[in-house]
């Protein structure tokens, strides 16, 4: 078994559903953020959630609950208040993520 941390980023506070240039900055710095973060090695997985709920994204990353934490948290998106995070710990088989 290997652990990954599944990452849900949620509607925060300051969510705006609007196209304004405001907000497409912001989600191509959080973008930019997360394409950074796969190429340092700690992002495996992201994806965007399609419809209107509460939840708008998912990330599977590696490394320590506190790494974890500390990337998720320098997240642009997340200290503009556009994105809230839970995190949880996801228990799966070796090779489930090829190459993981």
């Amino acid at each position: 078994m290997v652990s990954f941390r599944w990452v849900m980023l949620h509607r925060g506070k300051r969510y705006d559903s609007r196209p304004t240039p405001q907000v497409e900055k912001l989600i191509r710095k959080h973008f930019e953020y997360t394409e950074k973060l796969r190429a340092d090695g700690m992002l495996v997985y992201a994806g965007a959630i399609e419809g209107t709920g509460d939840l708008r994204g998912v990330l599977v990353m590696q490394g320590d609950s506190a790494a974890v934490a500390r990337a998720v948290s320098a997240d642009p998106a997340v200290r503009a208040g556009r994105f809230a995070p839970s995190t949880v710990r996801w228990w799966t088989a070796w090779g489930t993520i090829p190459g993981h």
